[in-house]
């Protein structure tokens, strides 16, 4: 008994980190779950019926401001890399600022390769402990960054904190070349609730950040 349901557990890990490469190399996005059924279809669903009296109804003015929407950011911190020379490393931080519960996420660090090489990344302190998540060196002026929750595990509760430490190594001097930005493409930058829907952020970058 327990090694099939171990087995089972491999499975179903296995299914996760597929999707989590997906999203982070340039595949779908995000895990699948099952959505609950509308009203419309299950015929034993309650209704209410509004009747039409032909009389107008009566507008209400609400005067009062709109409440404020929530707002999870994405935060980019690169620190001022002005004076230093080829083969100095530092670090650039992704952090998050979350202002609801965060089950998904994926996003991809532009670089010019030319001038920049990712030497070693580091997961960030946010990151739930039993979360997967993969950050890869190997690809071509990118950084691909991806994260997610287990099936029936916790999702990052709201907050702030660092999702991803990367050091780069200078190759050659300049100024422009060593800028390293965030691909602004819904397809690769996204965050997701554990029902799999796209939650709504804003990007933030920081320029000159003290190590």
């Amino acid at each position: 008994m327990r090694i099939k349901r171990n087995s089972q557990l491999c499975v179903r890990v296995l299914a996760v980190v597929s999707c989590l490469l997906l999203i982070a190399c340039g595949g779908g996005g995000g895990l699948q779950f099952e959505s609950l059924p509308d009203a419309a279809d299950n015929p034993a669903a309650p209704t209410v019926e509004i009747p039409v009296t032909g009389e107008p109804v009566p507008l209400i003015e609400d005067s009062s401001p709109p409440a404020a929407e929530p707002v999870n950011k994405l935060v980019l911190s690169v620190p001022d890399l002005s004076g230093l020379a080829p083969g100095s490393e530092f670090e650039v931080s992704l952090a998050g600022a979350f202002s609801g519960e965060v089950y998904q996420g994926s996003a991809r660090l532009l670089f010019n390769p030319a001038y920049l090489k990712p030497v070693q990344a580091q997961r960030g302190g946010m990151l739930l402990t039993d979360m997967v998540h993969l950050a890869s060196l190997d690809q071509d002026g990118f950084v691909p960054f991806a994260f997610t929750g287990l099936p029936g595990h916790n999702a990052m509760a709201p907050g702030t904190g660092e999702l991803l430490r990367v050091k780069f190594r200078i190759l050659q001097a300049g100024a422009e070349p060593h800028r390293i930005r965030l691909q602004n493409d819904a397809e690769f930058l996204q965050l997701r609730d554990r029902n799999s829907r796209r939650l709504k952020f804003e990007l933030e970058s920081r320029a000159g950040v003290a190590q």
